[in-house]
Formats: C-alpha cells, sequence, structure tokens
C-alpha cells in the first residue's frame, strides 16, 4: 500500500437536491495523502476535473501529453477529464498531497 497515512473525505454527488441537473460542479472525493517514496500513480485518466495541490517542492514529477513536470516548488495541478497523466513520486522521500475531483 502506497499510503503511510493520509485522510481521505468522500462527498458523491446529490441528484436529489437538483444541484447537479443544474451544472453546478460537483465534489466526486476529496483527500490528503502522503505517498512512500518511489511510488507512480497511473498512467490513469479520470472522467471529471482534478485539482491537486503539492504543499512542498519535491523530486515528484507529473507526466501529460509527452510532457514531463518536476515538481520542485509548492504547487497545484488541473488536469482535465479524460488527459491520461501519470505521478512519478519522490524516489528519496514521503509527498505530502491534497486532491478534490
Amino acid at each position: 500500500m502506497p499510503v503511510e497515512s493520509g485522510v481521505s473525505m468522500i462527498h458523491r454527488q446529490d441528484n436529489q437536491s437538483g444541484l447537479y441537473n443544474m451544472g453546478i460542479p460537483q465534489i466526486g472525493m476529496a483527500g490528503e495523502f502522503i505517498i512512500k517514496p518511489g511510488w507512480t500513480l497511473g498512467p490513469r485518466s479520470l472522467p471529471e476535473y482534478e485539482l491537486v495541490y503539492f504543499p512542498k517542492g519535491s523530486k515528484t514529477k507529473y507526466e501529460v501529453f509527452d510532457r514531463t513536470y518536476l515538481l520542485n516548488e509548492s504547487c497545484f495541478i488541473i488536469t482535465r477529464p479524460s488527459e491520461e497523466h501519470l505521478y512519478i513520486f519522490d524516489q528519496t522521500q514521503p509527498t505530502r498531497h491534497l486532491f478534490i475531483h
């Protein structure tokens, strides 16, 4: 299991409130994880937008459209629906990130 520690909160879309039908963005999942060194997530694609926050720079890499980005500073990553992407987490230290999609 790649997660050293983490708390995840899940909120499912409420189809009965009418908000879903109005086109208002809904949260499918949100959480925080600390990933063990050297773990890889993907390649994968999601049916919705994903916003990921890395509060501290590391040697983690994000790959999308055959481009690789080194996340060596605090940053946000926005991935669009159906974009195939990959995270290669820092090989030497745990990596904390927060996400919502």
